[in-house]
């Protein structure tokens, strides 16, 4: 039996804006290499057939997988609530200083464990930590079968096994925003989503006259304003924000501009709390692992975990 375990770009609005990125597949017999010229990690498949080594390639993805949970702590201080972050439009302006709430934070709200019934805090990392700790034998088991053990493998299990632990909470994968369970495969989707649905601290106001949209992403904001440019202009089909300038007058234009550089700013901060261990922390974990997150999304979130 072969892998088939994988998830693919969630079809909604937001999503729409980013164009799904082809996938290529790397021969297995080449090396690739870093940005500094050095060979990088390309063991992701294991065959059944050695017994050793494939007990090895399971723990050190496993553990792989648990360090990037270990670095956000390490990171982040899980006791505090509120985030400080110090914001300018451009090096010249002095910084202001914005408060945000971090949605990881919860006050000790405990959950029960459904496979083995250890109370574990409620928060998607201390649930995917207790998974991907306490459960290995389970996620070993499940995978026993495959003539071709892949890394993405072991990973995806592993988000099965959160749900089936915890099937109470939609969100179990790295790929769902903890706040409202969105998933989103790609960065410039995570980013869309936090500017447009969660970033209501710097609001982006739309620079054309008699237009109350307002926006908390930068994103989202050039959307909108494509549509007013795309109507004023003579080629519909052909505008480019770099054109923005010609259509308002420099005062707008200019507060525009600082206030969507600040809304990005402030984007980027959250976002590495609403997504914690994001698809940029999957840039050199398996040479196909779009292609295989694709399809565990098409197979297993969309049907079992993501209802809309």
């Amino acid at each position: 039996m072969n892998s088939v375990i994988h998830g693919s770009e969630s079809t909604n609005a937001v999503e729409n804006f980013v164009k799904s990125e082809e996938t290529k597949e790397i021969d297995s017999s080449k090396k690739p290499t870093g940005g500094n010229g050095n060979s990088i990690n390309t063991v992701t498949v294991q065959r059944i057939d050695d017994s050793e080594q494939r007990e090895k390639f399971f723990l050190d993805t496993i553990n792989s997988i648990n360090k990037m949970s270990f670095e956000y702590e390490k990171n982040n201080s899980s006791s505090r609530a509120v985030e400080v972050v110090e914001i300018s439009a451009d090096p010249k302006s002095p910084k202001q200083k914005y408060n945000f709430p971090i949605p990881l934070f919860c006050k000790n709200k405990m959950t029960i464990c459904q496979k083995c019934g250890e109370e574990v805090n409620e928060d998607y990392l201390s649930r995917r930590k207790h998974v991907f700790l306490e459960h290995q034998i389970d996620i070993k088991d499940q995978l026993k079968d495959l003539t071709r053990l892949k890394k993405t493998d072991i990973l995806f299990k592993g988000f099965m096994n959160i749900y089936d632990c915890f099937p109470e909470y939609a969100v179990c994968s790295d790929f769902q925003c903890i706040e409202c369970d969105r998933y989103y495969g790609s960065f410039k989707g995570m980013k869309y989503h936090v500017g447009a649905s969660h970033q209501n601290i710097i609001r982006i106001k739309c620079p054309f006259k008699n237009c109350d949209f307002k926006t908390g992403g930068g994103y989202q904001a050039n959307d909108h304003i494509r549509t007013h440019m795309k109507g004023n202009g003579n080629n519909k089909d052909k505008v480019s924000i770099r054109n923005l300038a010609s259509y308002i007058s420099a005062q707008r234009y200019a507060t525009f501009k600082s206030s969507c550089d600040r809304g990005d700013q402030m984007v980027e901060k959250m976002l590495n709390h609403y997504f914690p261990i994001c698809v940029s922390h999957y840039g050199n974990f398996q040479d196909d692992f779009k292609k295989d997150l694709s399809e565990f999304k098409r197979s297993y979130l969309k049907p079992y975990v993501l209802y809309d």
